[in-house]
Order: structure tokens, then C-alpha cells, then sequence
């Protein structure tokens, strides 16, 4: 019995250590309209998202982060709605800090204006 590659290796024990976010993000995927997703991870080679609607494995998406930037990656693993993604290019650790720094500054208490 052949097993597809792909499928052992998104199983492999992760080597890069992923940050627990919690942050809304876009995936844009060829010839489709943007989908909304719920970013639950996130490392320097991916990331780990929720949506409203199954991803395909192996689709290429751009995620895109409001006012932090555009990154192409690839959808390596599905299950219901969450799925995980590889970076084409792996990010670098500076690069990766700075968005989940500036992601958790824009979500802070400080700077919810609703209750003025």
C-alpha cells in the first residue's frame, strides 16, 4: 500500500515552536474571493486557522494580515474547519515576532475606543 508523502509529512513532530494567537486574518485563494479566518498559531513556517468553510489540502493562499503584510503559503493539512499552512518562504524570526507583537497591541484593552 503507497502512502502519499505529503500526508506522513504533516504528521512529523514539529521542530519550529508556534506561538498561540488569537487574531483575524484574510486567506485569498486563485479566482476566489477572500475568506475570513481565525488565526489560532504561528510560527516562522506557518500557521494554524480556523474558517467557516473546509480548505483543500494542498491549495495555495496568500494570507493576509490587515496592516502587517501579504505572505504566500500552502495549505498542508485539513480537518472540519481548522486547517494548517506552510509559508512558502519561511518567515523570519524578527519578522514573525513583529506581527504577533503588533497583532496583540492592535487587540489590546488600551486601545478599544468603543467606550468613549
Amino acid at each position: 500500500m503507497r502512502h502519499n508523502q505529503a500526508s506522513f509529512d504533516a504528521l512529523k513532530p514539529r521542530t519550529v515552536d508556534r506561538l498561540r494567537v488569537d487574531f483575524h486574518a484574510f486567506l485569498r485563494f486563485e479566482k476566489n474571493p477572500e475568506l475570513a479566518v481565525y488565526i489560532q498559531d504561528f510560527s516562522t513556517r506557518g500557521f494554524l486557522c480556523q474558517s467557516n468553510q473546509q480548505l483543500a489540502i494542498g491549495s495555495r493562499v496568500i494570507l493576509r494580515i490587515p496592516k502587517l503584510g501579504q505572505f504566500s503559503a500552502t495549505i498542508a493539512w485539513q480537518l472540519g474547519t481548522q486547517a494548517g499552512a506552510r509559508f512558502d518562504a519561511p518567515l523570519s524570526l524578527p519578522t514573525m515576532l513583529s506581527i504577533v507583537l503588533a497583532v496583540v497591541q492592535e487587540q489590546s484593552p488600551a486601545n478599544d475606543m468603543t467606550g468613549l
